[in-house]
């Protein structure tokens, strides 16, 4: 694996030009899970779950080493948006990073975020793009996408978004739907 802070130290500069030019940044500080099993094979790893603990054990331990070291020298290179899949949401409001992403309501409730911590960080990605955008009808999709900009941009502290990479299975017109939601809709009142 590539250390770190070699990571941090080239992505600085680049981090820099971007805010030059107005631009946030987002960093990736990835998930130990699925960097788990990414190493092992998902089917390998879920069996070394069961019947070898003790390695399963070591191999998440030292992905999340290298995922808190990924984390801290993104976090030095000046990036405005930390991107991780792991439930530290409250660690992540306390540190001050303002804005969440993603929300992902295959395994998140947004309200309940909303409700708890909206006040002091800004959520991003809360559209299911594993269900709602890949597998909805293109009305299920605008509905979704309204109701959550209702639900979550009243107080204008939301970005709409989808809670992953859009899946290679999405309709394109479910996402023109989601973009045409998006757009016509205000924080809580239609245009």
């Amino acid at each position: 694996m590539i250390e770190p802070a070699i990571v941090a130290g080239n992505a600085a500069t680049r981090v820099a030009a971007f805010h030059a030019r107005g631009y946030p940044v987002a960093g990736y500080a990835g998930s130990i899970y699925e960097w788990s099993w990414w190493l092992r094979g998902m089917e390998q790893f879920l069996v070394d779950l069961l019947e070898q603990p003790d390695l399963a054990g070591a191999l998440v331990a030292k992905v999340a080493g290298f995922t808190t070291r990924l984390v801290l020298a993104t976090a030095a290179a000046g990036i405005d948006l930390l991107c991780f899949y792991t439930p530290i949401v409250r660690d992540v409001a306390e540190l001050g990073f303002p804005v969440l992403h993603p929300v992902q309501p295959e395994c998140m409730d947004p309200a309940l975020i909303k409700e708890r911590f909206g006040d002091r960080i800004v959520l991003c990605a809360t559209l299911g793009a594993q269900h709602t955008l890949a597998r909805g009808t293109p009305d299920e999709v605008a509905a979704e996408t309204t109701r959550l900009m209702d639900t979550l941009g009243a107080d204008r502290r939301c970005l709409v978004y989808t809670s992953n990479r859009i899946q290679p299975e999405t309709p394109w017109e479910n996402v023109l739907a989601f973009e045409r939601a998006a757009r016509t809709h205000r924080f809580g009142r239609r245009r």
